[in-house]
């Protein structure tokens, strides 16, 4: 086997550019996921795999490695898709919630772990084609500025990359040094400036238009896409995550589309449930241009406790609206709220009775509660789940009582277009509840959930515009779209917030924790006997009365937890501490090389410099160790002293070859290399007959 031919050494410039390279790469994924820390540390990983590799590169390693190493790599993508392996519990949560952004996410760990094999230029610049996937998969998902901006800067970075990587190429073809002269530096920088310049404008000129045509929609509406209009900013409520947040919680009006919005992770309260459902908070009634309200009524009178002298205080209801025609279940679930009560008393389904310490308690037309405010601590509320099938649904009367014709169908001017839409999604279904769940499945295809979309445009009706020209947007456009269409079906449908069915507790499979980020919206249709029975095109179709499978169980914090909570922290420090001393060290070394301006070691010095400290070796078992201040002279002096002229002279020409092939100017030959392997041979023969000598030597 021909050994591998000596390899180059690594440039600094080319790893701290592809290291900022990737962490473009995963600030995108930073913005697409609710969990930064696992980003930071991807970013600190990806670090200290590039300081590894260049050390391991200047240690001379075999660039085969990398082929082993892809596949290894490859292997580790695959076990990173899967939800059930076992890197599954140190991915975040939305690692496993939708196609696209499961393949960024391992697309992202792989990446970073890959780096551990960039020993040569080519696997230096290959790490940057992780990023294309990262930013290309990413776009689909969510175009957003923060996206455009690092694309931007990646593409600047990349540039600089490729030019340099050639520039090495040629360098290192005319001479023996890889050594890149700041002047030259400089040039490759204008010079990826340029070419970012060039490409940048083209990538604007050619991929806004391409993406208006691909989503159907305007190019003006793909640029005002990447704007924060002035009315989301006076409309929304701004979350712990800087975005906008709507207000869930407002009893007389909903108002949607208000543009970018975040997650805000504060705890408002905790249930116990022995299943999931949706929490009811508010329901609305009317629609309009900014959304929905209720109807201007004077308040329901409050509800008198049946016995004030029982602590907590009962509260009997009727439900309102439905006739029992159908199987339904008793559940009772207990609410504690983080802070006092103030508005909606959250409850599932139908409420029939109430436990808890209000003033008053309000038991609305829509079948929601509302609490006097000051009202605080736990509550029960006894509530009846609808168990019917959709085959039972489906079969209901759809001959409705007059109080919800007048109230949930549709009134006044039909838009034509949305009727069309209507016409087209329910063509193959029949009875009420195939419509509505057709209509569900047709706005769950047509549309695409994304917290960033912008806002609904003054003036315009914002179930037209989510369905018919920007096709983004969160729960709030899914669920009007979605009671929209319904109405216009002729099926009675109402907008409902509250609570999706929140986080399991890691020690108790029937306690949910309820945050400001599982505030929902979603549609309610009326079934005739049955009441109201939800339909959420923001989710896979779910059974019907029952929210969606609850989010990732929350984990308790142990020690490990905490300690791993620190991790990211410190490897990204020690990641950044690790660039800094690859950087200084490469200065110093340049420092030294124009003082000294010394040669690189050619292979053959290394071989002969090789057989030399393997002499010093054997000399140093042999009690003669060559100190610090030695000279190879004083050296062989020593060892003439101690083991004998014989020992000595056999090690005078391996020395002086070593000297040679160190501060000589020229390579040493083949020939000299051959001899200084029977000189180390000659000078381990005489140790040993030294030795000899000495065991048979009386004392």
């Amino acid at each position: 086997m021909t050994p591998d031919p000596p390899s180059p050494p690594p440039s600094p410039a080319l790893y701290i550019t592809a290291g900022l390279a990737q962490f473009c790469g995963l600030m995108v994924v930073r913005y697409q996921i609710s969990d930064p820390g696992f980003v930071y540390f991807l970013m600190a990983l990806t670090a200290f795999g590039l300081g590894v590799a260049y050390h391991l590169r200047q240690r001379g390693v075999s660039p085969r490695i990398v082929p082993i190493g892809a596949l290894v790599g490859g292997i580790f993508f695959l076990l990173a898709l899967g939800s059930g392996t076992f890197l599954s519990h140190l991915f975040p949560s939305q690692s496993f919630v939708g196609t696209e952004l499961s393949v960024i996410i391992a697309l992202a760990a792989t990446a970073s772990v890959s780096n551990f094999l960039a020993v040569s230029d080519d696997a230096v610049v290959f790490t940057t084609v992780w990023v294309v996937a990262i930013i290309g998969l990413s776009g689909a998902v969510d175009l957003n500025r923060e996206l455009i901006l690092f694309f931007f800067l990646f593409l600047l970075l990349f540039a600089f990359l490729l030019i340099h990587q050639n520039y090495l190429a040629q360098a290192r073809g005319a001479r023996s040094t890889a050594d890149v002269p700041m002047r030259s530096l400089q040039i490759q920088g204008v010079t990826a400036l340029v070419a970012w310049f060039t490409v940048g404008v083209a990538g604007v000129l050619l991929a806004i238009p391409l993406r208006a045509l691909g989503k159907g929609i305007s190019l003006r509406q793909v640029v005002n896409q990447l704007q924060l209009p002035p009315s989301a900013l006076m409309d929304g409520r701004q979350s712990s995550t800087g975005g906008n947040q709507l207000t869930f919680d407002n009893r007389t009006e909903f108002r949607v589309g208000l543009g970018p919005t975040g997650d805000d992770q504060t705890e408002i309260l905790t249930v116990r449930s022995p299943r999931p459902h949706y929490w009811w908070g508010r329901a609305y009634v009317t629609y309009g241009a900014q959304g929905w309200t209720n109807p201007d009524i004077p308040p329901p009178p409050s509800i008198d406790p049946d016995d004030d002298t029982v602590q907590p205080m009962t509260y009997r209801l009727s439900p309102r609206n439905r006739v029992k025609s159908a199987k339904f279940t008793a559940e009772t679930h207990l609410f504690k709220p983080a802070a006092p009560l103030s508005g909606p008393i959250y409850h599932a389904a139908e409420p029939v009775q109430v436990r808890g310490m209000f003033e008053q308690l309000w038991y609305r037309p829509d079948g929601t509660l509302t609490g006097s405010r000051g009202a605080s601590g736990s509550y029960e509320v006894d509530s009846e789940i609808c168990d019917a099938d959709p085959q039972m649904l489906n079969t209901s009367s759809e001959n409705y009582p007059a109080a919800i014709r007048n109230r949930y169908l549709w009134s006044g001017e039909v838009n034509l277009q949305l009727a069309s839409l209507v016409t087209e999604a329910t063509k193959n279904a029949h009875g009420p509840y195939e419509k509505a769940e057709a209509l569900r499945e047709f706005v769950q295809n047509r549309c695409t959930y994304s917290l960033s979309a912008r806002a609904v445009p003054a003036g315009q009706d914002p179930a037209s515009f989510f369905l018919l020209d920007s096709r983004e947007g969160y729960c709030d456009l899914f669920a009007t779209a979605t009671t929209v269409l319904c109405r216009l079906a002729g099926l009675p449908a109402r907008v409902v917030t509250g609570f999706n069915s929140g986080a399991v507790d890691p020690t108790d499979p029937q306690l949910y924790h309820l945050k400001n980020s599982n505030r929902h919206a979603w549609t309610e249709v009326y079934f005739s006997g049955y009441g109201w029975v939800p339909f959420d095109a923001t989710v896979a179709s779910a059974t019907p009365a029952q929210a969606p499978p609850p989010t990732e169980p929350l984990r308790k914090l142990s020690w490990s937890d905490r300690l791993l909570a620190l991790l990211p922290g410190t490897l990204l420090t020690l990641g950044s501490l690790g660039i800094l001393y690859v950087a200084l060290s490469e200065a110093l070394r340049r420092t030294q090389l124009q003082k000294t301006a010394l040669h690189t070691v050619a292979p053959q010095q290394r071989q002969i410099d090789r057989a030399y400290r393997s002499a010093l070796s054997l000399a140093r078992r042999a009690a003669v160790p060559r100190e610090a201040p030695m000279t190879s002279q004083e050296h062989v002096v020593a060892v003439q002293e101690k083991l004998g002229s014989e020992v000595a002279m056999a090690l005078t020409p391996l020395a002086q070859l070593s000297d040679r092939a160190l501060f000589a100017p020229q390579v040493p030959t083949n020939a000299e290399l051959q001899a200084a392997e029977s000189h180390l041979a000659r000078f381990r023969a005489a140790l040993k007959d030294s030795k000899k000598k000495s065991n048979a030597s009386p004392p």
